[in-house]
């Protein structure tokens, strides 16, 4: 069977939310495919990266695709590169990472196109239009994109042979063509104190927000948090530091903070590894965007328990545990409450980290959990029988597109 695989960056387990999925998915692809890779998004990717990737695997190169929102949402005409692409490849499927990717690449039409939306984009569309203050007419001709973009994306997914969703959202409605895969990770050792020694208890207490913080619901949710949160926690534990690892802060929000003593400001760090060796719990505390939050997971595997708004707990209800892995609080007042009890609290700590790791070893690490994705094309390969030819694939083509 021969795989086209599509996604903005490369399949990399490099620390990014995004690309951690597109590494898991690509990983389960390789098991039982042969699964050529091509990249796509406006801005390239690293050339140095691009060619180490290309040594050990087959890269088919990069096309460059605005981000630009387009008013209706409407489909596009497959993206000339694409399409001599998929004629030269006699594909069996071709799988894309996002919407928004297959819709610029005018891919959404394929017969054989298999689409993971890891996010439900209708979350993002509500958001937005939720947020509008405009004028009048501004805000009529937007209200009126947000409709059609709405309308399409749900008449788009109709068609799509196979939709994948990280979670199931209240937004869209649930069809037969839909499936749920969550995200997973891969499996880092770790080493956990089996015991507590309660003199050793260091002065400071360290929490950690790491995310991509050019991302608006990232920055956002830390500025709410940093803003109405940390004030309480830090007048009630003085011991207590915040760690904020990431690039893209706006500069506002640095030149704020800069001086706080109570804060660090890391930026972006090389070795992820390094940032977790001295933090002793983590938070997300993220009210917009949609998705599942990858730094959950990764701040459980490492052993540190985490402090989490109801929207980043948002796919892990039933495998990591409110009150046992991790804690999730809902207003400003439980969540310095929460806060303030596990800095307090050293054994506490351990004991949450320590059955979060292993709640995320069991249900969302790579090798642990079944293969979804290798599942969900066997499947089809099975309804749809033999697999494609050269001719047919080129048939394929020539129906939709010319």
């Amino acid at each position: 069977m021969k795989i086209l695989f599509i996604a903005p960056s490369l399949p990399i387990n490099n620390g990014a939310g995004h690309a951690i999925r597109s590494y898991h998915v690509y990983t389960e692809l390789c098991g039982f495919a042969d699964v050529d890779v091509l990249s796509s998004n406006p801005n390239g990717v690293s050339y140095p990266l691009a060619k180490e990737f290309r040594e050990n695997h087959s890269y088919m190169g990069h096309i460059d695709i605005g981000w630009k929102e387009y008013f209706f949402g409407f489909k596009k005409r497959l993206h000339r590169k694409l399409k001599k692409i998929l004629n030269e490849g006699c594909y069996d499927y071709v799988f894309i990472r996002y919407y928004n990717t297959a819709l610029r690449l005018g891919a959404l039409k394929l017969k054989n196109l298999i689409l993971d939306c890891d996010d439900c984009y209708m979350e993002l569309l509500v958001q937005q239009n939720s947020e509008l203050e405009l004028k009048k007419i501004a805000k009529l001709k937007k209200n009126l994109s947000f409709k059609f973009r709405c309308y399409n994306y749900q008449r788009n997914l109709k068609k799509v042979r196979k939709v994948i969703f990280s979670k199931q959202s209240s937004q869209i409605s649930w069809r037969s063509n839909f499936t749920l895969v969550p995200n997973k990770i891969a499996y880092r050792p770790f080493s956990i104190p089996a015991s507590i020694n309660k003199k050793a208890i260091k002065e400071n207490v360290k929490i950690l927000f790491i995310g991509v913080l050019n991302y608006a619901p990232n920055y956002e949710g830390l500025y709410h948090f940093v803003t109405n949160i940390w004030p309480r926690v830090f007048d009630e534990c003085p011991q207590a530091k915040l760690k904020i690892v990431g690039s893209g802060l706006p500069e506002e929000y640095f030149l704020k903070w800069k001086n706080d003593c109570s804060i660090e400001l890391c930026g972006y760090v090389h070795d992820i590894e390094n940032v977790y060796k001295d933090i002793d719990i983590a938070i997300a505390p993220v009210y917009k965007g949609s998705g599942t939050h990858i730094k959950v997971m990764e701040s459980l595997l490492r052993g540190k328990t985490m402090v989490i708004s109801p929207l980043a707990h948002r796919g892990f209800e039933d495998s990591l545990l409110d009150s046992e892995a991790l804690f999730v609080a809902p207003s400003v007042e439980s969540y310095a409450k929460c806060l303030i009890n596990l800095i307090k609290d050293k054994e506490m700590r351990i004991t949450m980290g320590n059955i979060g790791r292993k709640a995320v070893i069991a249900n969302h690490t790579l090798g642990e959990c079944s293969l979804k994705f290798k599942e969900i094309i066997y499947n089809l390969s099975l309804i749809e029988g033999k697999r494609a030819s050269r001719t047919d694939s080129q048939t394929i083509l020539a129906e939709v597109y010319e």
